[in-house]
């Protein structure tokens, strides 16, 4: 699926693939403010910098993005978000990177009688 007006080709069942192929980890160790109750895995998807249309990290507030850079960059974390979605996955953005993530409740410890 391409994103409209920008060349990024985004392979969401790759990336789903991927994402199924990690190990399950407390949630609370791989998500910022997760649920120590959960569990998650994610996968690296590149950085911000290198992915987004502008190329560029800024603040609502910034002089150094135009306006239709802002939007440009609004629908394709929209376009990104979606498609993930459909998946059962969600984008994770952290420190510039980005993440495609699942979880789901930890499953009861099998030892305890």
């Amino acid at each position: 699926m391409r994103y409209p007006g920008y060349g990024t080709r985004w392979l969401f069942k790759a990336i789903k693939e991927a994402v199924s192929r990690e190990e399950w980890a407390p949630a609370d160790e791989v998500l910022e403010g997760a649920d120590k109750h959960d569990e998650a895995r994610c996968v690296y998807l590149g950085g911000w910098l290198a992915n987004s249309p502008s190329g560029k990290i800024y603040a609502p507030w910034s002089t150094n993005v135009t306006e239709r850079e802002a939007r440009k960059d609004e629908r394709w974390v929209e376009y990104l978000e979606a498609g993930l979605a459909k998946r059962g996955l969600f984008l994770d953005q952290r420190d510039g990177d980005l993440f495609a993530c699942e979880t789901r409740p930890a499953e009861a410890d099998e030892d305890v009688a």
